[in-house]
C-alpha cells in the first residue's frame, strides 16, 4: 500500500493547499492518517488474502509530530486504538546510494537519517520490533520480506 503522505503532498501541490508538511504539519498529519485509514479499510472489505503491507503507518505520522514539538491530535491517537498493526516493523534505514530528493520529499539526507532514528524510536516505545531490510537489489529485498514468515497482530 503506498504511503498516504506523498499522495496527500502530491494533491495539495496540485490544488495550491495549505496541508503540507512543511505549511501546515496538522493538518498534513490529519489528511495522511485518514487516507491511510481509508485505504486499509478499503482493502480489508475487498476480502484481500495474505499480507497487507505499507509504506509507513500511523506511528511514523505521530513520530514527525512529536519530531517538531507538535500536540497529536486525539483523532489520529482514536485511529491508532481502532487499528492492528504487525508487531514487526520492516524497515528500510537511509541509504545513500538510492536517496533522492524529489517535489514530495525535499529533506536533505542528514535531515532523513535524523526523521529516520525518530521514527525508529517512536515504534520501539510503541513495542514494536524492528527489523531491518538487508541492502541489496530490489528483487533481494523483495524476497526477504516475502520470506519474512506468518504475520502476528498486535494490538
Amino acid at each position: 500500500m503506498q504511503e498516504a503522505g506523498r499522495q496527500i503532498v502530491r494533491e495539495e501541490l496540485a490544488a495550491n493547499g495549505t496541508g503540507l508538511p512543511w505549511a501546515d504539519p496538522v493538518e498534513f498529519v490529519k489528511k495522511a492518517a485518514t487516507r491511510h485509514i481509508e485505504k486499509l479499510q478499503n482493502l480489508l472489505s475487498s476480502n484481500v488474502s495474505g499480507p497487507i503491507i505499507t509504506d509507513r503507518s500511523l506511528i511514523d505520522l505521530i513520530s514527525f509530530l512529536e519530531m517538531n514539538g507538535l500536540k497529536i491530535p486525539s483523532t489520529i491517537n482514536d485511529m491508532l486504538d481502532d487499528i492492528s498493526y504487525h508487531e514487526e516493523v520492516l524497515y528500510v534505514p537511509p541509504w545513500r546510494q538510492i536517496f533522492n530528493i524529489d517535489d514530495e520529499r525535499s529533506k536533505s539526507f542528514a535531515e532523513a537519517a535524523t526523521e529516520h532514528e525518530a521514527t525508529q524510536d517512536a515504534y520501539v516505545r510503541s513495542g514494536f520490533r524492528m527489523t531491518e531490510i538487508p541492502r541489496g537489489s530490489i528483487a533481494y529485498r523483495v524476497d526477504f520480506v516475502e520470506a519474512f514468515g506468518p504475520l502476528r497482530t498486535r494490538k
